[in-house]
């Protein structure tokens, strides 16, 4: 026999059918009551991106107020830097320089593309006459390989 028990929905659901968002959605900004006023006024002037606040309200207040800092002072935060924190946060507590550092670390991290030309007239009294272009690529790769394991010892 089957019984007509009432299907409940939760909370943020029924919120979500009566707004238009989603379920998850409805989640998230009531994750963001967890922010300090500063980082949660960031937000509402669009300066701190919605996901990235969602993110950092699950760091412990002390350590928003040094993201607010670091925004203060900075103009931005990035998603790879709080990823970084919190990984860390996962470590065990910090201290704000060690927050700094990997935030830092976090920006300094991408390499720079550089590119790097010598003048024919430079190589070419390093070379024999018959050496290609291709041939003095190697020889040069070669020689910055063994001077690279030398630094290294």
């Amino acid at each position: 026999m089957e019984q007509n028990v009432p299907k409940f929905k939760r909370t943020t659901e029924a919120i979500a059918d009566g707004t238009g968002e989603s379920s998850k959605q409805i989640q998230r900004y009531i994750r963001l009551t967890e922010l300090i006023p500063e980082l949660l006024d960031l937000v509402d002037n669009k300066k701190l991106q919605f996901t990235v606040a969602v993110d950092i309200s699950y760091i412990d207040k002390e350590v928003q107020e040094w993201i607010y800092e670091y925004i203060s002072d900075t103009g931005f935060i990035k998603p790879k830097q709080i990823a970084a924190l919190r990984n860390q946060l996962n470590d065990g507590p910090i201290n704000q320089i060690q927050m700094l550092s990997i935030f830092n670390n976090c920006v300094m991290a991408k390499k720079v593309s550089r590119s790097l030309t010598f003048s024919e007239k430079k190589l070419t009294k390093y070379f024999p006459d018959d050496y290609t272009a291709k041939d003095m690529e190697q020889v040069i790769e070669s020689l910055l390989e063994k001077w690279m394991q030398e630094q290294s010892c």
